[in-house]
């Protein structure tokens, strides 16, 4: 089947949808107590985040640095792509201790598979990480269509939603350390 690419939102819907929802986000006792440092780039409209990988204690393990596309939002999910802090890029022969590996244990409820090498340039979309999960923006890169409560709703759901996922994927035991 051949993968095709969601159109994009208004950018100035996106991005007044980001800048309310922002300080929501921000502003819930989860993302304070998960340490989430969120730094908008509302002309390219992007959201940078700094997160921690947990243990089950809660303690902090490593640090990750999350690149969120934010052109389709809200009309489909953030897309996720985890990068070097240092050049806010990934270069899959380089930056591979910037992306994480997860063990076979999921969040509750969720499906969730991922592939860091994976290419959807054929579409038009430069990224080489591809996570298949309604709350993320590349799931619907392949006409998927997830019904019910597994699909990403505009009206009820923020990036609060792909953060959540990412943070259980990043708190052991779903958590597996970097990979290098």
């Amino acid at each position: 089947m051949a993968l095709t690419r969601p159109a994009e939102n208004d950018p100035d819907a996106a991005r007044s949808q980001l800048k309310d929802d922002i300080e929501i986000v921000r502003s819930n006792p989860l993302a304070q107590k998960r340490g989430w440092k969120l730094v908008p780039d509302y002309d390219r409209l992007r959201l940078w985040v700094d997160m921690w990988a947990l243990g089950e204690d809660g303690g902090r393990l490593d640090d990750y640095h999350v690149d969120m596309d934010m052109k389709y939002y809200r009309k489909y999910p953030p897309g996720v792509t985890f990068v070097n802090p240092k050049t806010r890029s990934f270069d899959p022969g380089s930056d591979m201790r910037w992306f994480p590996k997860w063990t076979d244990a999921r969040p509750p409820l969720t499906t969730f598979s991922f592939n860091p090498m994976a290419s959807l340039a054929e579409q038009g979309y430069d990224k080489t990480q591809v996570f298949n999960n309604a709350m993320f923006l590349e799931y619907y890169f392949g006409g998927a269509d997830a019904a019910g409560d597994d699909a990403w709703d505009p009206h009820r759901h923020t990036f609060f939603a792909t953060l959540d996922i990412l943070q259980w994927l990043l708190t052991r035991p779903c958590y597996g350390g970097r990979s290098e």
